[in-house]
């Protein structure tokens, strides 16, 4: 998924706009949550980047989570709640 701010950039004023990279960080560990051990279920954020400079706001985030279920019905959770989680956040 990436995670984008383009219409508030942040850049070096903070309180312009939301740092991706925060957001990202809350996307982790929500993503975590989706999990289902007794269903086979695996969710792992696994790879996150953002920002393009030390002293910036990062405006833009992508994140890569690997999803593995046993049934497509499973998988098609993951995905929708993913999906509803993100529109919620205006991050579609």
């Amino acid at each position: 998924m990436a995670l984008s701010d383009a219409d508030e950039e942040p850049g070096l004023e903070p309180e312009l706009g939301r740092n991706a990279l925060t957001e990202l960080a809350r996307w982790v560990l929500w993503c975590e949550s989706l999990a289902d051990a007794g269903l086979g279920t695996t969710v792992t954020p696994t790879l996150a980047s953002a920002g393009t400079a030390g002293n910036v706001v990062p405006a833009l985030g992508e994140l890569v989570v690997d999803v593995r279920a046993r049934t497509a019905d499973e998988l098609a959770r993951v995905h929708g709640d993913m999906h509803d989680r993100a529109v919620a956040a205006g991050d579609v």
